[in-house]
């Protein structure tokens, strides 16, 4: 006998086997027709009274059949149970498996509870019985402390305090790849907590890490004040043959970036610098970066460039723009690399062998040149006054910024821990921001070495000077994958007695 060809038909599940397809009843075997004697239903029992779409031969019944998906599925609903188990709640009297994945993938993926076991907490998903799909976590139960609540930490300078005051025992955390200030994030929202956010390579299940060697929930520091702790995943790569490629550049950004390089849209910031190493008049031996912002030195009242060191050299160095065999844009007049932690912050902290990175330089346009700088940044625009980092706050913490670099032109990003400190053995080196591109996407790369990052919001007020970032490689040999790293822009304006040109 001739076999029908495979079609597929949707209808909704109205039995154990079978489906309403327009207004006849239909139901599905999984073994051909040949097999009629004994067939063998598709259990369809989960989706009754869903509309799931089938494939197979179809002879009255469907033959072969199998299910290719489902249609409709109910509003996901919110379930509030205790943990019980690796993916296991129990609630209404009864335990219900949590997965991530849909009724009808094939793959297995456990929503992961363990961190919260025989706490109650609330899920979300499709219920079917006693399975949850598509399971997420709503919230989880505020952590008890036992800590006095008035005396936790308020202020950046607060979790410097205390993060000064536990040293070595961050330092014993497994992997640890570094430290910031910021806010504590639980299922994936920020809390109102701040915290020191401790960074990892890879977190672990608390079973698979020696008691030395694990994260304390909470930190204390002087005078009984204290603050929680959140471990960050903040690196993967061991090499740089790891690193995944960057995602393309929209056309419009493309567009941006060779007018940055042209040389044809005058002296404004975000066009690009270059410099010979050595004098050696060769491509291989040419450094580029970008012109943050035009500033008037507050003495000498002559207008250049603010960029970072590593992009300026040392004083007297020729800087051109676009490139290293065009025009002399000017020199380098004054640069810095570090400042100790005492001066920086204030005294708030004072460790011995310590400083933080500010890397920043003044290039100084030829007298030629003077009166072709232009104030803000190219395609952003003027830019407002400084914006002041007031570490007896927590306000900076989750600004929201807007740049323009020579290597990936416009982005946006958040500001969202401050004080980074990204080494710490005999010596300790800081810098102030680390910053995370606008929906993962790359802030910074080589080349927008020295941009200025200002407030993505109507009055662009000037914040951080970038230095570095996006699989910048700072401690024990791993690649940092998500951030770019920046200083201060009003510290670094009065170390080098500068005023943003206006």
């Amino acid at each position: 006998m001739m076999m029908s060809q495979r079609t597929t038909i949707q209808g909704e599940v109205i039995g154990f086997n079978e489906i309403l397809h327009g207004k006849k009843a239909i139901h599905c075997w999984t073994n051909a027709i040949q097999a009629a004697m004994v067939p063998q239903p598709l259990d369809l029992s989960a989706y009754l009274g869903l509309e799931v779409s089938v494939s197979g031969t179809l002879q009255e019944d469907l033959w072969l059949a199998w299910l290719e998906g489902v249609e409709s599925e109910e509003t996901p609903i919110q379930i509030t149970g205790k943990v019980v188990g690796l993916n296991q709640i129990y609630s209404g009297g009864r335990e219900i498996t949590c997965y991530r994945h849909g009724m009808v993938e094939a793959f297995h993926m456990p929503l992961n509870l363990m961190d919260y076991m025989d706490e109650t907490m609330t899920v979300a998903g499709i219920l079917r019985g006693t399975t949850l799909y598509r399971a997420s976590i709503v919230s989880v139960p505020e952590r008890e402390t036992g800590m006095d609540a008035n005396k936790e930490a308020t202020s950046l300078n607060d979790l410097l305090r205390i993060r000064a005051a536990n040293r070595e025992q961050i330092e014993a955390i497994n992997g640890n790849l570094g430290t910031a200030l910021g806010y504590k994030w639980t299922n994936g929202q920020r809390t109102n907590h701040p915290c020191i956010m401790i960074f990892v390579p890879q977190k672990l299940n608390p079973a698979l890490v020696p008691p030395s060697e694990r994260e304390p929930d909470v930190l204390e520091g002087p005078d009984g004040m204290w603050c929680l702790t959140d471990v960050v995943t903040g690196g993967k790569k061991e090499s740089l043959a790891d690193i995944d490629p960057l995602p393309p550049l929209s056309q419009e950004n493309q567009d941006v970036i060779d007018e940055l390089r042209s040389g044809n849209i005058g002296l404004i910031g975000g066009i690009q610098l270059a410099f010979y190493e050595g004098g050696i008049q060769q491509p291989s031996n040419a450094f580029v970066g970008t012109a943050g912002i035009a500033v008037r030195h507050r003495e000498t009242k002559k207008v250049g460039f603010l960029t970072n060191q590593h992009v300026a050299d040392e004083p007297g160095r020729t800087i051109y723009h676009p490139r290293h065999l065009n025009a002399r844009l000017g020199f380098t007049k004054r640069v810095r690399t570090r400042v100790t932690d005492a001066a920086w912050y204030q005294g708030v902290i004072d460790e011995s062998f310590s400083s933080v990175r500010c890397d920043c330089a003044f290039v100084q346009v030829s007298d030629a040149l003077q009166s072709l700088v232009k104030p803000g940044l190219h395609v952003i625009g003027n830019t407002g006054s400084v914006l002041p980092i007031n570490p007896d706050t927590m306000d900076i913490i989750g600004q929201k910024v807007i740049s323009i670099g020579r290597t990936r032109g416009v982005q946006r990003g958040t500001i969202v821990a401050y004080a980074y400190e990204f080494q710490d053995d005999f010596f300790s080196r800081y810098t102030d921001l680390l910053i995370i591109g606008e929906e993962g996407k790359v802030f910074s790369w080589k080349g927008d070495s020295g941009k200025v990052i200002v407030t993505d919001d109507a009055e662009l007020r000037p914040v951080a000077l970038l230095w570095g970032g996006w699989q910048e490689r700072l401690r024990k040999g791993r690649e940092q994958e998500m951030w770019s790293y920046a200083i201060d822009l009003g510290k670094i304006l009065d170390l080098l007695n500068l005023d943003v040109l206006v």
